[in-house]
């Protein structure tokens, strides 16, 4: 019988992979706990970085651990986002029943307030919480500000969680009170020498459970190469899945860098020179570069890699 492809490949995204934001997401989110037992008033937790380092992932994760069932709730800022939309969407995860336009900013506040102490919320995670911050005006700004550091007041006070980009750090620091509040997280984007090592592991670990052979040697460099294009933890895993996911789909047994260069080909529309899987200097690629393939990189040779497979040769 065939093996099911939706299956393999479902069953590659469902995986949880440890990641180096693991251990300091649990961390910050346990001292931010104690916090909030004590009475410190340090009980905001902002987990950023650039979008695919799989801050939310790893958020979630955390919050679905048993001790914490019934005590979280979570909402995504829609863009553009205010405090009223924020309390709204709050109110409705609440199970609350809103009607449009039926109170004002303060009002939706002071509801929500009452809602999270009535429903035992504990933990409120924000996410996509950049789009909070995006307004121009200094008086918008700090009323968003003002709104956040309510919510970890009393009465009723939370940990607050919010997962988004650096934007969220850089206008904290206008507010002394409330980023003297804030634990914060990084999550930071890959280094080839720091976390090339973990990119084979999950390569290896990945290509095994697909039931497909390792064709690559050490020359090839593909964890390097896997680790610069996706840049960031989460999108080096989704491209080793859709790699494999091609592989699959063609009825392919092997693995390789041709896989590889296949799939960012495909999804980055790029001509051989400009992509990391083909060409020789590839760490002088620009990964967020996304452009049409142009008759110029048609024609400019891409010069691959000198080191070729020997059988047996496997990483």
């Amino acid at each position: 019988m065939p093996p099911n492809i939706n299956e393999i490949v479902g069953g590659l995204r469902a995986l949880h992979v440890q990641s180096p934001l693991d251990d300091k997401a649990r961390t910050a989110l346990d001292q931010a706990l104690n916090n909030h037992a004590t009475g410190s008033r340090k009980l905001v937790l902002a987990a950023l970085g650039p979008s695919g380092a799989g801050k939310t992932k790893t958020v979630k994760r955390l919050l679905s651990e048993e001790r914490f069932a019934g005590k979280v709730l979570s909402v995504v800022a829609t863009s553009p986002a205010s405090v009223k939309t924020l309390a709204r969407d709050a109110l409705h995860a609440l199970g609350h029943t809103i009607v449009r336009g039926q109170m004002d900013e303060q009002a939706y506040l002071n509801q929500l307030k009452l809602g999270l102490g009535a429903s035992g919320t504990m933990i409120f995670h924000i996410d996509e919480a950049q789009h909070l911050l995006t307004s121009n005006g200094e008086v918008t700004i700090a009323r968003t500000l003002d709104t956040l550091k309510l919510l970890v007041q009393d009465p009723y006070k939370v940990v607050l969680i919010l997962t988004g980009t650096d934007r969220v750090a850089e206008v904290f620091e206008r507010d002394d009170q409330l980023h003297e509040r804030t634990i914060y997280v990084e999550a930071k984007r890959l280094s080839i020498d720091a976390n090339s090592v973990l990119t084979g592991k999950m390569l290896r670990n990945f290509c095994q459970r697909a039931g497909l052979e390792q064709g690559w040697v050490d020359a090839d460099r593909l964890p390097q190469r896997i680790t610069h294009a996706g840049r960031t933890f989460g999108l080096a895993v989704s491209l080793i899945i859709d790699a494999i996911e091609l592989e699959l789909r063609s009825g392919g047994k092997t693995l390789s860098p041709e896989s590889f260069a296949k799939v960012y080909a495909r999804d980055r529309d790029v001509g051989a020179y400009l992509n990391p899987f083909v060409a020789e200097d590839f760490m002088d690629i620009d990964p967020s570069r996304r452009t049409e393939a142009t008759e110029e990189d048609a024609c400019r040779p891409a010069r691959k890699s000198r080191g070729r497979r020997k059988k047996g040769a496997r990483r």
